[in-house]
């Protein structure tokens, strides 16, 4: 079903009705630039006007989900069952699609908003740029995970887990360069962030490959995470001793 045939469809039969985008919007209680979406291909007509909109333009429900006339125009109810079914998915397709972009806008807009505050309130109450740059790192980090889920769905996810590989240690390394001046290999990041790190990556990556090749239910690598998390719980837990003498365990992890 392309909307780009469909849309030159109404478009090749609201002319040979001689009727303006106008005229065809007045008929169907709708805006002309709904016409004008639908012909450009950006958009679809809802589901409830798809009889109405046939009827205007002289064609059966079918014709129209095709994108074009049929040599034997006769009712097959199957296949109208078919393009319904199909049909409705695409509307309720383009609606997520759009919920998820107003959610995005708004994420990266709070986002973006918590950056410029933390600035301009480090810089009026210390006269210099310092934990600012720590909201800085934490929200690009959370824009770079959370936003490709709402834009992409589950190819957003895979692209989310993408983006914690590749920025996870850098960020680490700007959170201990902005503490503390300088990055060193006698400190937290290399001693207890890259090998904890690291451990939780390949982890998160083999579960995933896992799930691609065995297609499981999901609450079997549920559990099968849990299983997992013990050795990089206890790699936590090693690192966490010898950095600092004493015994952490969870609320290391969660600091880490």
């Amino acid at each position: 079903m392309d909307n780009k045939k469909i849309g030159d469809f109404i478009s090749t039969m609201r002319k040979r009705n001689n009727m303006t985008q106008k005229d065809l919007a007045d008929r169907l209680g709708i805006t002309d630039k709904a016409v004008s979406k639908w012909e450009r291909g950006a958009g679809y007509p809802d589901i409830s006007i798809l009889k109405p909109l046939a009827d205007v333009l002289g064609i059966t429900v079918n014709e129209l989900l095709d994108g074009e006339a049929s040599d034997n125009p006769t009712e097959n109810t199957a296949r109208e069952i078919d393009h319904a079914l199909e049909y409705a998915d695409k509307i309720i397709t383009m609606k997520e699609n759009k919920f998820g972009k107003i959610i995005a806008i708004i994420l990266s807009c709070c986002l973006l908003l918590a950056i410029c505050t933390s600035i301009i309130v480090n810089i009026a109450v210390n006269h210099e740029l310092s934990w600012s740059l720590l909201v800085t790192a934490g929200c690009f980090m959370g824009g770079c995970l959370l936003l490709p889920p709402l834009l992409q769905k589950r190819r957003g996810i895979f692209y989310s887990i993408c983006f914690l590989t590749i920025l996870i240690i850098p960020f680490l390394a700007i959170i201990e360069w902005i503490l503390s001046g300088s990055v060193s290999t006698s400190g937290w990041v290399w001693g207890i962030g890259i090998p904890v790190s690291l451990t939780w990556l390949i982890i998160l990556w083999l579960i995933i490959l896992l799930y691609k090749k065995t297609k499981r239910n999901l609450w079997f690598f549920a559990c099968l995470a849990l299983i997992l998390c013990i050795p990089g719980l206890v790699l936590c837990q090693e690192k966490v001793q010898v950095k600092s003498g004493k015994f952490h365990s969870f609320s290391a992890c969660l600091i880490v």
